[in-house]
């Protein structure tokens, strides 16, 4: 089977005033798989490439790490 998947981030306020922001991104995956059987055995394969337009984005964000909290 084959799979693709679009998601779009939103911008993420980065402190307690919410005048930062981490930029908002889209991001698009696609996923490949297979299984066999074989009399008592079985198998799969999956592949799956995430990222595909190399975007670069926010994973996390700590709000006001910058003013000494963590």
């Amino acid at each position: 089977s084959a799979s693709l998947q679009h998601s779009r981030l939103s911008r993420v306020a980065t402190n307690d005033r919410n005048t930062e922001f981490a930029p908002a991104a889209a991001l698009t995956d696609a996923e490949l798989s297979r299984r066999w059987q074989f009399s008592a055995w079985s198998g799969s394969l999956r592949l799956k490439a995430e990222n595909l337009t190399d975007e670069r984005y926010a994973g996390t964000v700590i709000v006001n790490q910058a003013a000494g909290r963590s």
